[in-house]
């Protein structure tokens, strides 16, 4: 008989309203690890117009493991970067994905990218914590949720401690398989008026911030917190079959192999599909198409709650009014950022229901610019 994994104990969310409720998170094992990136100088790289290429190395982690070990783990995006849990069992092996990955990023993208794996016992032994929830997407998918004081560790150790950074293999990243990776919707202008990306973070002791911002939420949108959702059902902007072959050569460490060649048929499948019409011939695809909203991690929580929302210009002025205030009465620390759009990195296993799930950032930078805002908040605090 097959254990289940630990992480399937937590009751799964139908909101994240539901974060303070019991149940809903259970700790992170002592001997599982936990595998982070990070793209180096990311904020100089958006600067030149290379969010695209950011989100996408940022995201790779998550397929490049899930298709090496062939199992779901719980994972978390947040633009330059990801974070991944992973079994004790499983360790070597990511290990040598990252390594792959790390010389697929310079060799590919020019992006210096940072991988490293941390022990959750050794950093609990430290007084942190970590622990894991799930949000219900549609059906039985869910995207896992994150709480702790752990996460912000990560970020500071494998920025400062270059002596865990995994070394690049150019024998692991041939060995690499990417092709549930993809990023071939252009960006999406916003619907509303403007794309808001927002970090979060509570200050120790109040919890009840995020629960008042999601009930504000709530009560600008009338209860429909999905009308603030970026990802358009009605998408119609895909790339052209030269364009996505162009864009995703990169993800190969050599052209000559039969994971390119399975990449060119999905392109050939795909751009048919949704970029000249064909979709509506197929319930299948259709089907797709109508759940990419509902596939979305719009908004999500680690430490911080994270969210990329579509909204009007009134609904932004009462969220930045609504931070502002709880700035100045100590409960939280905040980063935001303006975009006209926002971008999706796709991760698709397939094209049947719950069997993908699209990474959403706001264009320019949107979570590499708010956690700037962030860090800038809390260094004059």
């Amino acid at each position: 008989m097959i254990e289940e994994p630990f992480y399937q104990a937590a009751v799964a969310m139908e909101s994240l309203d539901e974060i303070d409720l019991e149940g809903r998170f259970v700790a992170v094992p002592d001997d599982w690890f936990v595998a982070v990136t990070d793209v180096v100088g990311s904020t100089k790289a958006i600067a030149a117009g290379r969010y695209k290429d950011v989100n996408l190395i940022g995201a790779a982690m998550i397929p490049a493991i899930m298709e090496r070990i062939n199992e779901e783990l719980p994972y978390l995006f947040n633009g330059d970067g990801a974070m991944v849990l992973v079994s004790p069992e499983h360790k070597s092996a990511v290990e040598e994905t990252l390594a792959g990955l790390v010389h697929l990023s310079e060799a590919n993208f020019n992006l210096d990218l940072r991988a490293a794996l941390f022990n959750v016992g050794e950093l609990r032994a430290q007084a942190l914590s970590l622990s894991v929830g799930r949000l219900r997407l549609i059906g039985e998918r869910a995207l896992a949720q994150f709480r702790g004081t752990m996460i912000a560790e990560f970020d500071r150790r494998i920025r400062s401690e270059a002596g865990r950074h995994i070394a690049p293999s150019k024998k692991r990243a041939e060995q690499l398989s990417l092709n549930s990776l993809s990023c071939r919707w252009h960006e999406q202008p916003a619907r509303n008026g403007v794309i808001l990306s927002i970090l979060i973070l509570p200050r120790e002791g109040h919890g009840e911030p995020l629960i008042r911002f999601l009930a504000l939420l709530r009560e600008l949108t009338n209860g429909e917190l999905a009308s603030l959702n970026p990802i358009s059902t009605t998408l119609t902007n895909y790339q052209s079959l030269f364009q996505a072959i162009r864009s995703e050569a990169r993800l190969h460490a050599r052209i000559l192999s039969g994971s390119f060649a399975r990449r060119l048929l999905s392109i050939a499948i795909s751009v048919p599909l949704f970029k000249w019409g064909l979709s509506k011939r197929y319930d299948w695809a259709e089907l797709y198409l109508r759940n990419l909203s509902m596939h979305s991690d719009f908004h999500k929580l680690d430490e911080a709650l994270r969210l990329v929302i579509d909204c009007t210009s009134g609904q932004a002025e009462k969220v930045m009014s609504f931070l502002e205030s709880e700035y100045a009465a100590g409960t939280l620390n905040f980063g935001l950022h303006r975009s006209a759009a926002c971008q999706m990195t796709c991760y698709v296993e397939s094209l049947s229901d719950a069997a993908h799930v699209h990474f959403v950032d706001g264009c320019d930078g949107g979570y590499v610019a708010a956690a700037t805002a962030l860090k800038a908040q809390l260094q004059g605090d």
